[in-house]
């Protein structure tokens, strides 16, 4: 049953380290004296918030009840790192709300502090993402068919409300190589209804330049 060709995790790991990238450049240069640029980035940050905690959500939801039958042991330190990420992420957000807020006497040491917790939280997401990567997705592919991981990754990317999935292939599809792009746009052009290809095209070609889009388009006949 072993297979090598279906990865959950590859697509969506890959659009969250290039935010946590963006974001730790972003917090490594945040003007601590203008409050409104804090203001601004602080709003924005939620954005990146969602799609950690829905990414988790999803994991524990779909993902786990089936590590639990094949890889107890791991599945339990999974959770237990969540439970720690969510700490660590949790101390970022209330960091950046007392910038924010003007909640310090220092803004400049403490933009540096607040800069220092997410870089530690990155740290820990990126060596978290990589146990999934390295021993999760090897125990469900020899657990499970290619054909059974692609209904649960349907049933994954089903469960998520469309502004929600905006968000994911936002980050995700400049963060892809052409082949993971096209082998995504022929997935939705078999598959999804007609305006959901449509909507995943629009945004495409928003999010990418002109040559990388029509790269795909050659590949993917749009």
């Amino acid at each position: 049953m072993q297979n090598s060709q279906v990865d959950i995790y590859a697509e969506v790991h890959k659009g969250l380290r290039r935010e946590l990238g963006i974001w730790l450049g972003r917090m490594g240069s945040l003007d601590a004296e203008n409050s409104q640029e804090i203001a601004k980035a602080n709003l924005a940050f939620t954005v990146l918030s969602t799609m950690l905690t829905t990414h988790a959500n999803h994991e524990e939801r779909w993902i786990h009840p089936l590590l639990i039958v094949c890889a107890p042991e791991l599945v339990s330190d999974l959770e237990r790192e969540h439970r720690q990420l969510e700490r660590l992420f949790d101390a970022v957000v209330d960091a950046f709300d007392q910038l924010k807020n003007g909640n310090h006497d220092a803004p400049w040491a403490f933009q540096q502090i607040l800069y220092r917790k997410f870089a530690s939280f990155c740290g820990h997401y990126i060596v978290h993402m990589g146990r999934e990567e390295d021993e999760a997705m090897p125990a469900l592919q020899k657990a499970h068919s290619d054909q059974e991981l692609l209904v649960l990754s349907a049933e994954i990317r089903g469960s998520t409300p469309p502004q929600e999935m905006g968000i994911f292939l936002t980050a995700m599809i400049p963060a892809m190589n052409l082949e993971e792009r096209v082998r995504m746009a022929g997935g939705m052009k078999a598959n999804a209804p007609k305006e959901a290809f449509e909507g995943f095209c629009a945004l495409t070609s928003e999010v990418l330049n002109k040559d990388d889009w029509a790269a795909i388009c050659k590949r993917v006949s749009i």
